[in-house]
């Protein structure tokens, strides 16, 4: 069931969980249920390969706990998400869409574009003045 991909975001790994849980009970809730063995091997391995693709990255900025990328400090060769989960609060909608995210080889990297957001600064065209 599991087939190889890249797992670094919370759009790629929750995207999979959705495929298991299609696939296992694509039909009904019968059906889902009739497999639920099935599904949590498959949700387990799963999350066994999300965790090894994610054991190198750290949330510690320069080792540092005073400067996290993350929401519970981990160091690269631990288990954890939290920087998933941090990006996740930091950029809820993240700037160039989902596939921007999803292309981006270092999760926990924090991109400058933070302080020129789209939303901070609307295009020339965005004439929402009262007159």
């Amino acid at each position: 069931m599991l087939r190889e991909g890249t797992y670094l975001t919370a759009e790629a790994i929750l995207t999979k969980l959705d495929e298991i849980a299609r696939m296992a009970g694509m039909w009904s809730s019968d059906a889902f249920y009739n497999n639920i063995d099935s599904f949590r091997e498959n949700v387990a391995d799963f999350m066994v390969e999300v965790i090894k693709q994610n054991m190198h990255c750290s949330t510690l900025d320069g080792g540092s706990h005073y400067s996290m990328k993350g929401t519970f400090p981990k160091y690269p060769d631990a288990a954890g998400l939290s920087h998933i989960v941090w990006s996740i609060q930091k950029n809820p909608k993240p700037i160039g869409g989902w596939a921007a995210l999803r292309d981006n080889l270092h999760p926990i990297d924090d991109p400058e574009e933070d302080e020129d957001s789209p939303e901070d600064n609307p295009s020339p065209s965005d004439d929402s003045e009262d007159e």
